[in-house]
């Protein structure tokens, strides 16, 4: 994946750095976690596959995607400013009831976030989700019981664990 570039829900495997990110990752889980939650998307799937590779009980679930990006996908950021300035602006300044051309906005995102958390809430206690900032960002909110309006304040590295849950559900 190159930087500057709109992935979104553009199915990419995971780059060469990304790959050793979640070699390197391996070393810090001791056991495989009992369930692991993992978005559909190859860079997710590809993510288990390194950092568990022996993982039996991994489940895809499509709503842990990343924020879809409609037409913008596989764009540069640079395309987007000088192709699509009007739709970018308005995405940029209401991104929460606003979504890109073709894409989903960032309540929509929420939704179905909160739809995949409120499903499996049960097993999270001993599961592991491996997704995307967005999606991950959109479960701490609904999660910690924040507003959407504050997904941007939380933030973690890639391919680091990350604990999103605080307090009762």
């Amino acid at each position: 994946m190159a930087s500057g570039v709109c992935y979104g829900q553009l199915d990419v495997p995971l780059s060469p750095r990304g790959r050793a990110q979640a070699r390197a990752l391996r070393s810090a889980w001791f056991t495989t976690p009992d369930v692991i939650f993992c978005s559909d998307l190859l860079r997710a799937r590809e993510t288990v596959e390194l950092v568990f590779p022996t993982a039996s009980a991994v489940r895809d679930d499509s709503r842990l995607r990343e924020l879809h990006m409609g037409d913008w996908e596989g764009q540069s950021w640079d395309a987007i400013h000088e192709n699509d300035p009007d739709a970018l602006a308005s995405w940029g300044s209401d991104w929460m009831s606003t979504s890109p051309p073709g894409g989903e906005s960032g309540q929509q995102l929420f939704s179905r976030v909160s739809e995949f958390i409120d499903e499996n809430y049960r097993d999270l206690a001993s599961a592991v989700i491996v997704a995307h900032q967005g999606s991950l960002r959109a479960i701490g909110c609904y999660c910690q019981n924040r507003p959407l309006s504050e997904l941007f304040s939380l933030s973690f590295s890639y391919l680091a664990p990350a604990c999103l849950f605080r307090g009762n559900h």
